[in-house]
């Protein structure tokens, strides 16, 4: 537990008796950060020497939100190899600056613990990034924030980007040896700041009559990771608000455009794009005149469409600040005005019979026993035992994904990392979803590890060859066949509010399963945020293998499933 001293904004004490700066991010900048509370040890257990690093901080990030508030000249959408080198040279002075700083103040074993953890953090990814030309979350996220600090807007798939970032991380694969030298008890001296002054981006006339719907709107997908799950909302989002409103000069864009944008949507059918593309109509045309008619979800209006609009917004207001765009638009007070419910589409947990009759059923059992097919077994019995989303679970490489450590735990790792398929692009939900997930006791018993060193043998990169990825995707065809295997087994349920209709149903009946026997939280199995905020699941850590092998092997099913011998 930390302790909160109220006389000093933002000054925190913790459990061990160190002090640290703690603040809350407003509203208004939220969208600059990945998490809602900024948190940094201050290293010391001195009560005046905390309180004057935490005014330090609390100035520091003070000015550095007032930047952020404040109207900034348009950023520069190209970089020259000068520049490069220039905030090459700079990055490297500050990261040691700063190293240099905090060890002149004292490392207690916290901090040194602290300070290993995150030069071990940034060299992983700058191994990846140098060996692979891949840059992880982490990474990308490092770059961009350097980028924008210092007024570029460079797209992800931009060459002057890319070629940034390599040098950047190349940099900083420096930064990190020299610091581990200072780590040896090695004199490593701070290079000094780069002298070069380069030349500010030239001035834009605000209110720009060429800045368009259609061209910011381009610019936004542009910055975008098209292989994040959340690229294809933001595409088909934008796309739908310049359908709706029409391309038009960004200044005659107002709040009214985008309260009425949010009421008529809420009337587009469920399947509105699909018709529109048989129809060749226009989304307005496709409006429904009775609320009663099935429309599109709360969650699809939420998570969709108005996620998309948000994100464009706030990307270019940072963007097009000098150039008139409005910083007024917002969608965040815009409510669902459609008639379906929220949760009519949310999936409930299988009952024992249903699983009984899906796994024992004819169609898996005889799955089971042709090699051809013996995938359509082993796919959802592995969703039922692991409670893993089915992209998840398709995009698993048996040469890399499927390990076994040192105890002899057999597990799946499961990440955006690592070699895929050369169909698929690998891709989680979030951050949490990353974890390695033990093979349950019955997978074994079943014999699946003889399956999988089969697949594997074969060449095979991707756990369930057999089901062809779609759209970059591993688990699209498989998506398809499960769902009809439902309706095949006469196991489909509609009925609002507790469908049995996909195979998230699994996580489901995991996570039911697991409460009925009293097991407890299994969300570090099955990669649910759960209520924790990210600051606390940092902190708390994840389970060990082990524990999550006993954990996860608690929780049984009633099935009748013979080994094969």
């Amino acid at each position: 537990m930390t302790e909160k001293l109220a006389k000093q904004t933002g000054l925190v004490k913790g459990a061990s008796g160190i002090y640290a700066f703690q603040m809350r991010v407003p509203v208004d900048l939220l969208s600059h950060y990945p998490v809602q509370l900024i948190k940094k040890s201050l290293g010391t257990r001195d009560l005046q020497e905390a309180k004057r690093l935490c005014a330090q901080e609390n100035a520091e990030l003070l000015a550095h939100w007032q930047k952020l508030r404040t109207p900034e000249e348009p950023r520069k959408t190209s970089i020259s190899d000068a520049e490069i080198q220039h905030l090459v040279e700079m990055a490297i002075h500050s990261r040691l600056a700063a190293d240099e700083s905090i060890r002149s103040d004292g490392l207690d074993d916290f901090m040194w613990a602290k300070m290993q953890e995150w030069t071990k953090e940034v060299d992983e990814s700058g191994k990846s990034a140098i060996s692979r030309g891949m840059l992880d979350d982490h990474a990308s996220a490092v770059v961009e924030d350097w980028l924008i600090s210092n007024g570029y807007d460079l797209p992800q798939d931009l060459p002057d980007r890319k070629r940034f970032s390599l040098a950047f991380m190349k940099a900083q694969a420096r930064a990190t040896k020299a610091i581990r030298e200072r780590d040896e008890g090695n004199p490593v001296d701070t290079p000094p700041p780069p002298s070069t002054i380069l030349p500010a981006p030239p001035k834009v006339p605000a209110g720009d009559s060429s800045l368009t719907l259609s061209g910011t709107i381009q610019h936004f997908l542009a910055r975008q990771d098209k292989t994040k799950p959340m690229y294809r909302k933001y595409d088909v989002g934008t796309r739908l608000l310049l359908q709706m409103l029409g391309d038009k000069p960004i200044h005659e864009l107002h709040q009214v455009d985008l309260e009425r944008y949010c009421q008529d949507i809420c009337r587009l059918p469920a399947q509105w794009a699909k018709v529109a593309a048989d129809t060749d109509k226009h989304p307005r045309d496709l409006m429904l005149a009775e609320p009663s008619q099935q429309c599109i979800a709360p969650g699809t209006f939420e998570n969709t469409y108005k996620a998309a609009v948000r994100a464009y917004l706030n990307s270019s207001q940072r963007s097009f600040r000098g150039q008139g765009f409005p910083e007024y638009l917002s969608v965040e007070n815009e409510a669902y005005k459609g008639s379906r419910g929220e949760s009519e589409r949310k999936q409930r947990a299988f009952t024992a019979s249903e699983l009984k009759r899906l796994f024992e059923g004819e169609e898996l059992q005889n799955a089971r026993h042709n090699p051809q097919t013996e995938a359509h077994f082993w796919l959802p019995l592995v969703g039922l035992l692991t409670g893993a989303r089915i992209n998840e679970i398709c995009q698993i490489n048996p040469q890399t994904d499927v390990l076994q450590d040192e105890a002899g735990i057999w597990y799946f790792n499961i990440s955006s990392e690592g070699d895929a398929d050369a169909r698929v692009t690998k891709s989680i939900k979030n951050k949490v979803s990353r974890r390695d997930v033990p093979l349950h006791a019955e997978l074994l018993k079943q014999g699946f590890l003889s399956y999988f060193e089969r697949v594997r043998g074969e060449g095979a990169q991707l756990l369930f060859p057999t089901f062809k990825p779609k759209n970059r995707r591993a688990a699209g065809r498989a998506e398809e066949w499960f769902r009809d295997l439902l309706k095949v087994t006469g196991l489909r349920d509609e009925t609002p509010g507790k469908t049995l209709t996909g195979f998230h149903a699994f996580r489901h009946t995991i996570e039911t399963r697991a409460k009925n026997l009293r097991v407890g939280s299994i969300n570090d199995i099955t990669g649910h945020a759960g209520p924790e905020s990210a600051v606390v699941r940092g902190y708390q850590g994840t389970l060990e293998l082990a524990n999550k092998e006993e954990l996860l092997n608690r929780i049984t099913f009633e099935l009748n499933l013979s080994p094969i011998a």
